[in-house]
């Protein structure tokens, strides 16, 4: 038999190897290998001596381009057909995340995993250094080409000189105006506002004032935060508290001196103060005073509703609003059972709260009750009292009543209801609305076009006596209708619109 070799054409296609012609259907020995997953010519070996590019012992014809680095198909490109995302030539599996807002490993991330030292989402490298006491750009350096506005309202009996960082800013004299300052600082750290105030009359030397950074008010004479001395505290004062003491509020020692002037600066919160021996003004005609604070320390953030001091002011929540006036803005507040106050500012009062609501109620003749538009029950003849109890949360609630007379003359009716065991509400008071023509659908929660009930007695004398159980509670009898004609009116209705609130006084009925 004569054999013919077959030139392997690797560069060409990478399909075929073999020393023999192919045959078919059969393998053989004598089969070429082709790059298709068989043994073609029955050596017990799959797609040998085909360019395999990767080594992964798959045929180039065969393999499937990956994400790594190599050219697993071979056909002389790398990682072709593979996401990348950044479009850098680098396929997403073997990129790696750069500072450059840009998710480059295609996990859905940007700049993940980078350096991002004020927490905010963005690297440092690309994030811009923002006036806010943070090292937004990494760079170690906290504001870098910020400035902070420094307001210091002023005023001093009778004279005084202000400095700030030991430079002079100026003076001014009279102590019932009001002198405003301002500066600007560019450096974070400590710095110093100084003040020598002084009488020119020698006695008493008295200082206010406010300061303000970036419009938040952050010190205020008569908070502690000043330092004063009554005597010359020698060179370099301006820029130190070495050897100063608390302010002393000057009200303690003359409280009518100053006589609440000038009006502005008083209305911020600042007191007056004077850093002296009271009982010997005439030694004190010259004080010293000296805030020291720290920009980025003390510079106030925006005040949010969160229970802190966020701006630094000595305050918690201000301008946020307090329904219930307790000192807890609505946002942080929680609301209180049994005050009859909208604690946390939602228009509800006392929800999730709950009590026990006893109602006694009876007519001449027949009464039927309803809660909140449920009906309650019914009773028969005017001495059969109604006795309901029902557990209500708190909130708006609706009593009504439909009394009937049978013999279509007088519709008399009266109740007393409870909250918690308390007289809380009793006709015969007004709190009881009422009408004498029939209501529209819906009556049993609505009081439109009602009026405050009119007490039985003030027409007849038909209920002088009553049930004990409930006149002894305080409530009387009443009748809606036109006394002279008595048979006008065999029907009422009532609605008693109230907040389940046993708490408060003057909800109760003593």
């Amino acid at each position: 038999m004569t054999t013919r070799l077959f030139l392997l054409t690797v560069g060409l296609s990478g399909l075929i190897a073999c020393t023999g012609a192919p045959a078919e259907p059969e393998p053989t020995e004598d089969n070429c290998e082709l790059c298709d997953g068989l043994d073609n010519d029955a050596d017990g070996a799959i797609d040998e001596g085909l360019p395999d590019s990767d080594e992964d012992g798959v045929c180039d014809g065969l393999d499937d381009e990956e994400c790594d680095g190599i050219d697993n198909d071979g056909d002389a490109e790398i990682d072709e057909g593979q996401s990348d995302v950044d479009e850098d030539g680098l396929c997403d599996g073997l990129d790696t995340e750069e500072c450059d807002g840009i998710d480059n490993n295609g996990d859905g991330l940007i700049d993940e995993g980078l350096g991002d030292s004020d927490g905010d989402g963005v690297c440092d490298e690309i994030d811009s250094e923002e006036c806010d006491c943070v090292d937004n750009d990494g760079d170690g350096t906290i504001d870098e080409d910020c400035k902070w506005n420094l307001t210091m309202m002023m005023t001093a009996d009778d004279y005084y000189q202000v400095y700030v960082d030991g430079v002079l800013l100026g003076d001014n004299t009279g102590w019932s105006t009001t002198e405003t300052w301002s500066q600007s600082l560019t450096t974070t750290g400590v710095h110093h506002i100084a003040v020598k105030a002084e009488d020119v009359g020698g006695a008493v030397a008295g200082f206010l004032a406010s300061v303000s950074l970036n419009s938040v008010v952050i010190s205020q004479t008569g908070d502690g935060s000043w330092m004063g001395s009554a005597t010359d505290p020698g060179t370099g004062w301006e820029t130190s508290t070495a050897g100063l003491t608390a302010e002393v509020s000057a009200m303690g020692c003359d409280p009518g001196r100053w006589n609440g002037r000038p009006v502005d600066l008083i209305a911020t919160g600042a007191e007056w103060v004077w850093q002296d021996n009271c009982g010997d003004v005439a030694k004190y005609g010259e004080n010293w005073w000296v805030l020291e604070f720290e920009v980025c320390e003390s510079v106030p953030a925006e005040e949010i509703c969160d229970g802190e001091d966020n701006d630094g002011d000595g305050r918690v929540d201000e301008d946020f609003t307090d329904t219930d006036g307790d000192g807890t803005a609505d946002c942080m507040d929680t609301e209180e059972c049994g005050d009859c106050v909208d604690n946390d500012g939602d228009g509800t009062v006392d929800e999730d709260c709950k009590y026990e609501l006893g109602v006694l109620a009876a007519a001449d003749d027949s009464v039927t009750a309803y809660l909140d538009g449920t009906k309650l029950g019914d009773t028969s003849g005017w001495s059969d009292v109604g006795n309901w109890v029902q557990s209500i949360t708190g909130g708006t609630h609706h009593l009504a009543f439909a009394a009937k007379d049978n013999s279509g003359v007088v519709t008399g009716f009266i109740s007393a209801v409870y909250i918690d065991g308390d007289v809380a509400f009793v006709t015969g008071e007004g709190s009881f609305l009422a009408t004498a023509t029939t209501p529209a659908t819906g009556w049993e929660t609505s009081t439109a076009g009602m009026v405050p009930d009119t007490e039985a007695t003030k027409c007849l004398s038909r209920w002088s006596s009553g049930v004990t159980a409930i006149t002894g509670a305080g409530a009387t009898w009443v009748w809606e209708g036109d006394c002279a004609n008595p048979k006008a009116n065999p029907n009422n209705w009532y609605v008693l619109e109230f907040q389940a609130c046993p708490g408060v006084d003057g909800d109760k009925k003593e």
